[in-house]
């Protein structure tokens, strides 16, 4: 016969406090879940549930960031169809992340060198 599995205790739901709601309304858009979640005492499902009822949305990465400099936006447009964009984003001090939306944003694209193909069956 088999055993009955032990349901796994929960902890009794506490509510919000209207704190931790300011602290949420506040990071939640452009924050980490796991910041909110070690400052709140909270889980991370937690977190995210509670922001989903709220209907509270994170910001794109695009929006959430500031806007680029003139000089920045210059140096993007001149090195990113040869460049990689790990070297484009240690000299601008950015994420690789942020590199490829504001170049996608802006219609930019890679240089491709194409390879010449080889026809099926040639050896």
């Amino acid at each position: 016969m088999r055993k009955a599995k032990k349901k796994a205790k929960r902890k009794p739901a506490t509510l919000w406090s209207k704190d931790e709601v300011k602290l949420l309304e506040k990071l939640y858009p452009t924050g980490l879940t796991r910041e909110i979640s070690d400052r709140t005492g909270r889980s991370p499902a937690s977190v995210r549930y509670k922001a989903f009822r709220m209907g509270i949305k994170r910001k794109r990465v695009w929006q959430a960031c500031p806007d680029w400099p003139a000089d920045e936006l210059k140096l993007l447009k001149k090195l990113y169809p040869t460049t990689k964009n790990r070297e484009i984003a240690t000299r601008l001090g950015c994420s690789m992340r942020r590199v490829r939306y504001k170049a996608f944003f802006l219609g930019l694209q890679k240089k491709t060198q194409s390879k010449p193909r080889m026809k099926r069956g040639a050896k």
